[in-house]
């Protein structure tokens, strides 16, 4: 009996994640979890690159790349699907807690967030090298989503600081985008400007469209953390 109601109880908390229903600290877990999977699958696939792992010399889907990681693609690739699939609740949770925002809004972005991290899924399965058309699709899907629901975001927190609602506090608005856009700002400055790259004393690789491509996967996954960090705690209503 008390092995069903512990089944039972489990059951209702994975409905409920899968809807945004839980409590925050609840959705925390379920998400620093989910962002593990992704840093291992990173560390699997990097540890099994052929000629050791350089991230001035590999760009990150390489490291899904049948041709390119022909030992560690496939643990890779198992981590971003995982991932994808298991973040799209995040944005269901986000809907829930965003208050005193119009529906379609939030709506709106939530929906946009769920196509990126369903277009980051399918990234594991149109990985690099096995269909040219899939994995551009699936990338463009991946970060034009995701970017779409971090600019409203940006504007539907932006909009509940100016009118001074409960929720959230521009402490937490600036440590979220001033993090965001000082990565991009930085690609911006250094991407592919070599000539300043090896003025402050750098290799020119640090220039490269490999190096930065890590800039900007951690600048999404920056802002999805903090995303979850910072979002309505269950006693602000």
């Amino acid at each position: 009996m008390k092995s069903e109601r512990s089944k039972n109880s489990k059951l209702q908390w994975l409905k409920s994640e899968i809807v945004g229903k839980v409590s925050k600290k609840d959705h925390l877990q379920y998400f620093l979890a989910v962002v593990l999977v992704y840093a291992i699958g990173i560390a699997i696939g990097a540890a099994f690159y052929p000629g050791g792992f350089s991230m001035v010399g590999i760009y990150i889907s390489y490291l899904g790349g049948n041709e390119n990681n022909p030992e560690g693609f496939v643990y890779y690739n198992i981590s971003v699907f995982i991932t994808g699939i298991l973040l799209t609740p995040h944005f269901l949770y986000l809907y829930r807690r965003l208050k005193w925002t119009p529906k379609w809004l939030k709506g709106i972005m939530s929906f946009f967030g769920m196509v990126g991290t369903l277009g980051f899924a399918f990234i594991g399965i149109f990985y690099q090298g096995s269909s040219a058309i899939g994995h551009r699709w699936t990338t463009i899907l991946a970060f034009g989503g995701l970017g779409g629901a971090a600019f409203l975001h940006f504007l539907i927190w932006f909009i509940l600081v100016l009118k001074n609602k409960p929720w959230p506090k521009w402490k937490y608005f600036i440590i979220t985008y001033i993090q965001l856009f000082g990565i991009l700002g930085l690609t911006l400055v250094f991407h592919g400007n070599e000539e300043l790259v090896v003025r402050i004393g750098l290799d020119p690789k640090y220039a490269g469209d490999r190096f930065w491509e890590w800039f900007y996967m951690f600048a999404v996954m920056g802002w999805l953390i903090d995303t979850a960090l910072f979002s309505k705690p269950d006693e602000v209503n």
